[in-house]
């Protein structure tokens, strides 16, 4: 994810689903806040399309506007 135009911090994770069991959830901060979240999330699945089988793709992806580590660097997600 961190390889796509405008995509500062990501912070990928699996979450727990009630039908599949888990999902990938991902959270990203981008340079910009002209994008809105719909068109994100079909440029990041085009994206990782061709990289990603598609059980690695995330299902679940938020968009922060504040950074992602804490002032030690640790993960926030």
């Amino acid at each position: 994810l961190l390889e796509l135009p405008d995509v500062v911090e990501a912070s990928v994770k699996a979450e727990a689903h009630p039908l599949t069991g888990q999902i990938v959830s991902a959270i990203v901060r981008l340079s910009t806040q002209d994008e809105s979240l719909r068109d994100f999330k079909m440029r990041m699945r085009a994206f990782c399309q061709d990289s990603l089988p598609p059980h690695a793709i995330p299902a679940k992806v938020r968009i922060s506007k504040v950074a992602l580590v804490t002032d030690r660097f640790k993960r926030l997600h």
